[in-house]
């Protein structure tokens, strides 16, 4: 998966990253699927667009 984000986005990512940690193995695989759906839903609105 291509993730992109800004040096300034840094502190958010840190967080976020500390926050994902602290769910479950079963918490993250949903948290992911639901990431991963939300950038397939843009790419393709992007292609149709």
């Amino acid at each position: 998966m291509d993730i992109k984000f800004n040096i300034k986005d840094l502190p958010e990512l840190t967080e976020f990253i500390k926050f994902v940690k602290t769910l479950s193995k079963d918490e993250q695989q949903q948290f992911y699927a639901l990431i991963q759906g939300v950038m397939l839903g843009r790419k393709m609105a992007k292609e149709t667009a």
